[in-house]
């Protein structure tokens, strides 16, 4: 029936690449460039190791990963960022405050999904991974 829509298959991978990436960057970007010390101090009460470390190694993970998906540079390396901190943020939510899906760890979930499918689609055409690395 809608056959003809696989000829845009590149088109829904930007669209999905470049929602991400912007969901992502925007939760990286106050973590980075505006309040650390307030992520730092939540590492911390949930008791992860290198709390300093972690979060900034979280922050880089989620802003530049995400730029890196809206533009389609990297973008498999990226999403392995992101799944791995979207993996531990999802733990955290669920396991450390038993948290329930609605209200709770669906934006981890959503952001671990399609980021997934991404690490297995590739960038597609529009991204400039397509033309570097064809």
């Amino acid at each position: 029936m809608f056959e003809f829509l696989f000829l845009y298959d590149d088109f829904g991978i930007l669209v999905l690449r470049v929602v991400l990436g912007i969901i992502v960057a925007v939760h990286g970007y106050p973590k980075l460039f505006i309040d650390s010390e307030a992520h730092i101090r939540f590492l911390k009460s949930l008791n992860i190791p290198m709390p300093r470390y972690a979060a900034y190694l979280s922050a880089i993970a989620e802003f530049f990963g995400g730029i890196s998906l809206i533009i389609g540079f990297l973008t498999q390396i990226a999403a392995v960022l992101i799944i791995i901190n979207m993996a531990v943020a999802l733990w955290v939510n669920a396991v450390k405050f038993r948290k329930k899906l609605i209200g709770g760890y669906e934006l981890d979930l959503i952001l671990l999904a399609g980021t997934f499918a991404l690490l297995f689609i590739g960038p597609g055409f529009y991204s400039i991974d397509w033309f570097l690395f064809r």
